[in-house]
């Protein structure tokens, strides 16, 4: 299989546009325009190099809520995740109906969210029975927090998929903190490997804030399950630069925590590989985030004068709708 040249400048400029955006939302939250934000700062290594390797014709997404970089990458576009945080009439995934962060885009192959944590592993289960039932490829791609590993739907979707052989890329986004619980006081084990082991399922753990290291670790898994499709268990080791949302202050992080987390910063780390190995230069870096600033302001602009729901228009959506319906 002849393997497709990796676009350094088209991810950097994926990366940044996640990370202004995610800042953007939290100004927006601070002046009273968005009434919550929960970020993925810090998760965005991973995304940004998975988002490259996957095809959206045939490809489907059930992600969670710190995904931003992932849909934007698959299909999503900087106007239509402000339209969704401000719930305003002409967001796409739900018309202003789904709390923000809730992506959904049937155009776009991205699962409908649902609030309660985990729910989205079953959902990626039902979607690639029916790739394999129909004979058709694809891979589905579903994520999760750490926290969420605790909910009974995360091991039946594993024992599903095993039992019937799915292709579905299950990811752990391990910030090792469940809103307010660290990792050690939910498990023994040091890591999520005895989950693949448990469900017979391969398992890989990759550095997720790391993108360059990601890409090349998600391609050889992805061509694998292409080349022969079977479930995959992957543990992205990533940080979480922020409070668990914007109703949470993060007080429970000690100093020491915090460094940690500062000093794995996946923007910071990329843009210093990228010029270590002279792939872009810092005049070209400046550039892109220059010009991503710039549609920023755009589109918050244009979101923010954008229609909300109107009233009569409440029931919309709750019924399919059409001739005969």
């Amino acid at each position: 299989m002849q393997k497709t040249a990796i676009n350094y400048e088209k991810m950097y400029e994926l990366l940044i546009l996640a990370r202004k955006i995610d800042e953007r939302f939290w100004q927006l939250n601070r002046a009273g325009e968005a009434p919550f934000v929960i970020s993925g700062k810090g998760h965005e290594g991973f995304q940004v190099a998975l988002a490259q390797l996957l095809n959206q014709k045939i490809d489907w997404m059930a992600p969670y809520y710190r995904d931003l970089p992932l849909v934007l990458g698959f299909g999503e576009t900087p106007k239509s995740v402000f339209l969704n945080l401000l719930s305003k009439a002409d967001d796409t995934n739900s018309g202003g109906r789904q709390m923000a962060f809730h992506w959904g885009n049937q155009a776009n192959h991205i699962l409908s969210h649902s609030s309660p944590v985990t729910t989205q592993f079953l959902h990626a289960c039902g979607v690639a029975l029916a790739l394999k039932k129909q004979g058709q490829p694809g891979i589905v791609v579903t994520t999760v927090g750490d926290g969420s590993t605790s909910q009974g739907d995360f091991h039946e979707a594993l024992n599903f998929a095993s039992v019937f052989n799915l292709p579905v890329l299950f990811i752990i986004e391990n910030n090792h903190i469940a809103m307010s619980v660290a990792q050690e006081d939910q498990y023994k084990q040091k890591d999520f490997s005895g989950f693949g082991q448990a469900y017979q399922i391969k398992y890989a753990k990759i550095d997720g804030t790391n993108v360059m290291s990601s890409y090349q670790d998600l391609q050889k898994i992805i061509e694998e399950m292409r080349a022969e499709p079977q479930p995959v268990l992957v543990e992205a080791d990533v940080v979480r630069l922020t409070a668990h949302s914007s109703d949470d202050d993060g007080s429970y992080l000690n100093e020491q925590e915090r460094n940690y987390q500062e000093n794995k910063d996946p923007v910071t780390i990329f843009q210093q590989e990228l010029l270590a190995q002279q792939l872009l230069s810092q005049e070209k870096m400046t550039e892109i985030e220059e010009q991503i600033s710039d549609l920023i302001d755009e589109v918050t602009e244009e979101a923010l004068a954008a229609a909300d729901p109107a009233a009569d228009t409440l029931e919309q959506f709750v019924y399919e709708e059409g001739e005969g319906k």
